[in-house]
């Protein structure tokens, strides 16, 4: 065994400038194929990591909600607060509007709160880039930063806001009154798809807008305890609250994070492709190889090495070249990911696009995560590919015959 591995090493490096070439080429084209799947699954991970971190940050962990109005809000978020994993419960109000300002007009989704419970279940403090939560009352707002920017908005302006139930007093003659709010704050979540077009207002704003009560709530968003079992907390609570809809965030958006899942698992099965084009290049400098190599391996076989031995020295030549390229693979490809976001400002200037992440991916930059898991199973992928690739001329060294080879020579 000890031969054979020393005997691979030799084959790997000899002095041959041919075979040298090509073992690099083999190698070059392992690491290639490391990089891309070590960047891509990492950059996967990151964009999942982060869509995630911002729904939370936005929804909350857990929402409760029924078919219509929750009319007992308050009741209900008290009952709420009374499970040992459920740390703060805020009831929230949720509809769209027609919002103008000057000769412009724009359909934000409108969020109604009440602050000082919303701070403690969402860090919307955090998200506040000019003016100051404080200052939002039943006659003002926080707007999103695109929508601000898209209508020209700034702090302390003033725009006019028409809720749907108005469209009733317009079918009875009734004038058409908006109501009038002040710009008491900006916010930016860091996500597009919240910052694009949405508002927060109080919940007596959203009560008067949408005709409900005092104490009258559309759902309530939980935060749950460090360590709580979002699972767990879910069926107890449907157990505790059968006539309400409570649901955890993967629950309600299942359908996007299997999405996102499923584009990982598409992606990194396609990029498989490079480290199979690269086996091919190891099977064929290996059985180079080989025809170069008849001699001493007939030499070998007539000094009484077994089949098996010989056999292994190419099996182990891949295995060297997985290990190899593996390596050098993580080492790029974790330098790219250093410099990814560098990569990604010099890609924008020659395509002449800015924040295209921020409008295509809803990212003002590129998100990382690296992953244990995803290394071994890169690295696992990589060696099997190579010992295979190693396999064929190692199976082909084993149909030698040593008075053949050594005749021929």
């Amino acid at each position: 065994m000890k031969l054979s591995w020393y005997l691979a090493i030799k084959y790997l490096f000899p002095t041959g400038r041919k075979i040298s070439f090509l073992s690099a080429v083999s190698i070059f084209g392992v690491a290639l194929g490391v990089v891309v799947l070590f960047a891509v699954s990492s950059v996967m991970d990151g964009f999942q990591g982060e869509i995630c971190s911002k729904i939370i940050a936005t929804q909350g962990q857990i929402r409760v909600d029924s078919e219509g109005v929750i009319r007992n809000s308050e009741a209900i978020r008290r009952a709420l607060l009374e499970d040992p994993s459920v740390a703060q419960a805020s009831p929230y109000a949720m509809g769209v509007l027609m919002l103008q300002f000057g000769n412009k007009s724009a359909f934000p989704f409108a969020k109604g709160m009440e602050v000082a419970t919303e701070c403690e279940v969402v860090p919307l403090k955090d998200f506040i880039s000019e003016g100051a939560l404080e200052a939002l009352d039943d006659f003002s707002m926080v707007i999103s930063s695109g929508l601000a920017d898209r209508l020209g908005i700034r702090i302390g302006d003033s725009v006019e806001v028409y809720s749907p139930l108005m469209l009733q007093d317009l079918r009875s003659d009734e004038l058409l009154l908006p109501r009038s709010f002040d710009i008491a704050a900006i916010y930016n979540s860091g996500w597009n798809q919240v910052d694009a077009n949405s508002i927060l207002l109080t919940m007596g704003a959203m009560g008067e807008l949408f005709a409900m009560g005092a104490g009258d709530a559309h759902g309530l968003a939980l935060k749950l305890c460090n360590g709580a079992d979002l699972s767990k907390v879910v069926v107890r609570l449907r157990k505790n609250f059968p006539d309400l809809r409570i649901c955890g965030w993967q629950e309600m958006n299942g359908d996007f994070l299997f999405i996102l899942k499923l584009e990982k698992t598409m992606m990194m099965f396609v990029l498989l492709f490079i480290l199979l084009i690269a086996s091919f290049s190891i099977a064929s400098s290996l059985m180079i190889s080989v025809v170069k190599k008849r001699r001493e391996i007939g030499l070998l076989r007539a000094l009484g090495a077994a089949k098996r031995d010989i056999s292994l020295i190419f099996f182990f030549e891949g295995a060297i070249i997985g290990v190899v390229g593996s390596v050098l693979g993580l080492i790029f490809g974790y330098v790219a990911l250093i410099l990814r976001n560098n990569i990604l400002t010099i890609l924008a200037k020659l395509v002449g696009i800015n924040d295209f992440l921020l409008k295509f991916y809803d990212f003002a930059r590129l998100p990382v995560k690296y992953s244990a898991s995803n290394i071994a199973t890169i690295v696992a992928f990589t060696m099997l590919i190579c010992c295979l690739a190693g396999l064929i001329p190692a199976l082909a060294v084993a149909k030698i015959n040593p008075s053949h080879a050594l005749r021929n020579e």
